[in-house]
């Protein structure tokens, strides 16, 4: 296949074989022309596919999901599955070096698990997601169930400060900074029948102010797009700060398509959505390349897997995606949180197309970036990966550490 995404590297044995392993990506970051449309960036796009390397690196130091980078050369993470980094019965948020060296707990005694950090853009607080101060505890704080707050700390793992301070039954997750560091947003469910939650998740968009009179809060909270049964998970925000990525079930039950949400004035005012995918397969985990070139994602679209069974049961029995507030717990664990019939996931890339004045933009080619993941360089992973960019050249993502070598 002649756009496909040429991978770079020898086989690799993995420490364990469902281990999460985390990968280094370091791909040409070619330029598209600021202006012009149509044909002429079509072509361009199709050239800059045939073209461009994309160099996958097992880094051999083993860390959990959902890493982030808080310089070019450290990295922020939380406890790989199966290994307790400092023997506490506990996950933890750490900082080190790719390596491992220079590790340092920064959520140590606080109750956890403590997971999914995210580290403000050129400030000095991570964000991250915690269970510490509830009972009701379901799926993973950061990645979606009940029991996650918001909190934050700072980079050396002080003033750590719960954000959204939740009730029971409430979940807040998926996270992620503005590029100015001044606005946050976040899925939120409630399924507090005393509050009058019905489980039904929107996403929230709130001001960070480090100084409040009690330490750092939010300010101005907001919902941006309504609660209507559909499933919601929020990703990266675009570096020019007009808006942010996110997934949201649509057409049918059980189909989670990437979307973007401008957002003219982060302070108030609803998404104005552009969608940005439309095939049956989960879309999620996305992130722009910081020339807002392209978007990278991850996809089990021609994957086989539970998850996709799913979706084309859904399809085919014309099932509402406002049924998805009740189905998605099931089908998550059924599709990625079992050993059998897992699914498998590939990361993506779109190619966007933008107009003249460069104010708005369309999705444009797609390509997929990592080999099927049912063959020899597969890539099979949980959709809850975070790609934290870096130096505008490298990502880093975990996979579930199959043995791969050259596609």
């Amino acid at each position: 296949m002649r756009d496909r995404a040429r991978i770079d590297g020898r086989r690799v044995a993995p420490p364990a074989r469902w281990a999460r392993a985390l990968a280094v990506l370091a791909a040409a970051a070619a330029a598209l022309p600021a202006g012009g449309a149509g044909a002429r960036d079509a072509d361009h796009a199709a050239r800059l596919h045939r073209s461009d390397r994309f160099v996958v690196e097992t880094n051999r130091f083993v860390i959990g999901q959902a890493p982030d980078w808080l310089d070019e050369t450290h990295v922020v993470w939380h406890d790989a599955a199966g290994r307790d980094e400092d023997g506490d019965d506990q996950v933890q948020i750490y900082a080190s070096r790719l390596d491992g060296s220079d590790k340092v707990c920064l959520t140590c005694g606080l109750d956890g698990p403590n997971q999914v950090p995210v580290v403000q853009p050129n400030g000095e607080w991570i964000l991250f997601h915690s269970w510490a101060g509830h009972s009701v505890r379901i799926g993973a704080p950061g990645f979606g169930g009940l029991g996650s707050d918001v909190w934050v700390m700072r980079r050396d793992g002080t003033r750590r400060t719960n954000l959204t301070r939740s009730a029971e039954l409430h979940d807040n997750f998926h996270a992620y900074w503005s590029p100015d560091g001044q606005y946050i947003v976040w899925t939120a469910l409630n399924w507090n029948p005393d509050e009058g939650g019905n489980g039904r998740s929107d996403i929230r968009v709130a001001r960070f102010d480090p100084d409040g009179p009690d330490g750092p809060r939010l300010v101005g909270e907001h919902v941006v797009r309504p609660g209507n049964g559909h499933l919601y998970e929020t990703q990266w925000w675009a570096p020019d700060g007009s808006g942010f990525l996110y997934t949201e079930t649509i057409d049918v039950a059980i189909n989670p398509e990437l979307y973007f949400c401008r957002l003219p004035d982060p302070a108030a005012g609803p998404c104005r959505r552009v969608r940005l995918t439309d095939d049956l397969a989960w879309d999620e985990q996305a992130i722009f390349t910081p020339d807002m070139e392209r978007i990278l994602f991850m996809s089990s679209r021609n994957l086989p897997g539970a998850h996709n069974d799913w979706t084309l049961v859904a399809n085919f029995l014309r099932i509402p995606a406002a049924y998805d507030y009740q189905l998605i717990l099931l089908v998550f664990t059924d599709s990625f949180l079992q050993p059998i019939l897992q699914q498998a996931t590939d990361l993506y890339e779109i190619s966007l197309q933008w107009n003249r004045g460069r104010t708005l933009f369309k999705p444009g080619p797609v390509r997929r970036l990592t080999p099927p993941a049912n063959r020899g360089g597969s890539f099979p992973s949980s959709p809850s990966i975070a790609a934290g960019a870096c130096c505008g050249r490298r990502i880093v993502f975990p996979r579930a550490a199959a043995s791969t070598r050259a596609a």
